[in-house]
């Protein structure tokens, strides 16, 4: 099975549907007033308004609580203004997003804690807009959405295989194993694969599947230079939030670039060093994967002084 995987390592979903053993062809998500939104946003032809109209008031008050953490911090006063400073391809992938973190918070399973799972997601997503600084990633919303949503497979598998979720928690602990590998000998494929999947069906850029899809691969099978770094920026982000222990109290994620200010400026000066010094010699992967690394450093660092590290 593990060969098979490999092989189609880089395919489409449409080869990595075939390999899962759960129908997720058949999975049903994203019904009733969600799926209309969502249906609305992908029709070229519908107007903001309609799709404003179709959002509950626990949607609208998540994503201008996104909307605002995507734009630094920035004050956000209601959908439109969000809309005007974010235009429509950011605003559609934000909400988006908070249909998505909302529809999946029913989990059964007794293993599953929603606020863990967000606050996680919090934590990654300002790691991920801090990383972004130092290395001058254009796209800080992308960066945001995709650090929410890096594990939403493991929401969906909560929510719709709370037997196999229950199953693959003792696996992991009775074993020693890591979830992926856990994931994989239940249920045919990763939390990773199965948030890329249900993105994919929600018509999410193709970027954004693929970033969640390898956020936890050693390799980076990826081509494009900006989908590397987008993905390089998830993984390292996904790992230094899981290597802290989250606090009692909610993560604001646009709060952390303004505590880590040491942290980006110095990082930024480091890639700024190695741009100058070594884009003759090397490629700029290697420049930004070095960045990154050096910027994970000086994060963690800091960062140990407001959370708990898992190894202490």
């Amino acid at each position: 099975m593990e060969s098979e995987r490999n092989m189609h390592k880089q395919s489409g979903y449409e080869d990595l549907e075939s390999l899962a053993k759960v129908k997720i062809k058949k999975l049903p998500l994203l019904q009733g007033k969600v799926q209309e939104t969502i249906s609305l946003l992908d029709d070229p032809d519908s107007d903001f308004y309609q799709v404003i109209n179709q959002l509950s008031p626990d949607i609208t008050a998540k994503f201008i609580e996104f909307a605002g953490s995507s734009l630094h911090g920035h004050k956000i006063r209601s959908i439109d203004h969000a809309v005007r400073l974010l235009g429509y391809k950011q605003m559609r992938q934000i909400l988006t997003t908070s249909l998505l973190v909302n529809h999946f918070a029913a989990s059964r399973s007794r293993f599953f804690h929603l606020e863990k799972f967000h606050k996680q997601a919090q934590l990654c997503a300002g790691i991920a807009l801090i990383l972004g600084r130092i290395v001058d990633y254009s796209d800080q919303s992308k960066l945001f959405t995709v650090a929410l949503l890096n594990n939403i497979g493991k929401l969906v598998i909560a929510v719709y295989y709370t037997q196999e979720f229950d199953a693959i928690i003792t696996l992991k602990e009775q074993e020693g194993i890591s979830s992926s590998e856990a994931e994989q000998r239940v249920l045919g494929l990763t939390h990773a694969e199965m948030g890329a999947l249900v993105l994919k069906k929600c018509h999410l850029p193709e970027d954004i599947c693929n970033a969640v899809r390898f956020h936890e691969h050693d390799e980076l099978p990826i081509e494009d230079d900006d989908d590397f770094v987008l993905l390089l920026i998830l993984r390292t982000g996904s790992y230094l939030a899981n290597s802290f222990t989250l606090p009692a109290q909610e993560i604001a994620p646009q709060t952390l670039p303004a505590q880590l200010q040491a942290s980006i400026r110095q990082g930024w000066n480091l890639h700024q060093n190695l741009l100058r010094d070594l884009q003759p010699k090397h490629g700029l992967r290697h420049i930004w994967s070095a960045s990154i690394d050096q910027g994970a450093d000086l994060i963690r660092q800091e960062l140990s002084e407001i959370f708990t590290s898992r190894e202490a």
